[in-house]
């Protein structure tokens, strides 16, 4: 079970958002950036955060 609540990245800037999620032991992919769909792979993985970013702020964090 996950204690992090990924939404607590929402408002940061990427580089920052990104390296408090590895410190806490998450992978990160961005699934959009500035408007464009990025390509994923469709599988769950308990110790990754997906994230949209919008100008370099994340808008958007969910487990996936």
């Amino acid at each position: 079970m996950n204690f992090f609540d990924p939404r607590k990245l929402v408002g940061m800037e990427e580089t920052r958002a990104l390296k408090l999620a590895g410190a806490l032991g998450f992978l990160v992919r961005i699934t959009i950036k500035d408007g464009v769909f990025l390509p994923i792979e469709n599988d769950i993985n308990q110790k990754r955060i997906s994230v949209e970013v919008s100008k370099g702020i994340i808008t958007k964090a969910i487990y996936y």
